[in-house]
């Protein structure tokens, strides 16, 4: 089942308009910022169950450096994914990615 919710999140689209989130900052910022987001999934699709929160905590951080230089609004973007494999992955407990809870940083969904 874990596996299947990455791979559900692996297979949607990424950066697209939604009512709060207008969308990829740049077009030619999208296949970047999805691959980012798309090698951390497949990596963590990759660890062996039950996979590990430290080492799936460590995958998912170095999303924020990794999206370090693309515009404001796609690097919240992107720290919501990194909250969404997190969970994906099967973790009910923060994930301590970034400042502040996991519900607030999703609070737009």
């Amino acid at each position: 089942m874990k596996s299947e919710k990455l791979e559900a999140l692996l297979a949607a689209p990424k950066f697209v308009a939604t009512g709060w989130y207008t969308g990829v900052d740049t077009p030619q910022d999208l296949e970047p910022l999805t691959a980012i987001v798309n090698d951390a999934i497949s990596d963590v699709l990759g660890m062996p169950e039950p996979r590990d929160a430290g080492r799936v905590r460590d995958r998912l951080r170095r999303i924020g450096g990794d999206v370090a230089y693309f515009a404001t609004e796609d690097r919240e973007q992107a720290y919501r994914y990194a909250v969404q494999i997190w969970r994906a992955a099967g973790f009910t407990v923060e994930s301590e990615l970034f400042v502040g809870s996991d519900e607030k940083l999703l609070a737009p969904f």
